[in-house]
């Protein structure tokens, strides 16, 4: 991605992040409570307060209750956890709290 901006390459990465886990089983375009477990073990380990408990989170985030996050529904997420970090940031000036 030479050429990209710093922005442009975090979203990548986020999208493509999203797609690698989602790939692992089932519907390839979206997470399922294991695939999103792994994700959030793997990839948000210092955000998320228990990495590993993350059905209440899910529940939360699955809009349409199929038990399968689409991206649209993951976003939410990022949104929660970048407003977080920005929150964080601006009061303290240091790292961010965890959902």
């Amino acid at each position: 991605m030479a050429g990209h901006s710093e922005c442009e390459k975090a979203l990548t990465a986020i999208v493509e992040i999203f797609l690698k886990y989602a790939s692992k089983e089932g519907k390839k375009d979206k997470l399922s409570n294991t695939e999103f477990r792994n994700l959030v073990r793997d990839q948000l380990p210092h955000l998320i307060e228990d990495p590993d408990s993350t059905a209440a989170l899910m529940k939360s985030l699955d809009r349409d209750k199929d038990n399968e996050l689409k991206f649209k529904e993951f976003w939410k997420l990022i949104g929660k956890l970048a407003w977080n970090i920005k929150e964080q940031r601006a009061s303290k000036g240091s790292t961010c709290n965890v959902i």
